[in-house]
């Protein structure tokens, strides 16, 4: 059950990281 909540919070993080990359390419 930690494994797969460490990694759902991994993913989580990375999609955040990706949307405000879009955003920032976005406005820019």
């Amino acid at each position: 059950m930690g494994t797969l909540l460490a990694t759902r919070l991994k993913n989580r993080r990375k999609e955040l990281k990706m949307s405000q990359r879009e955003l920032a390419e976005g406005i820019c």
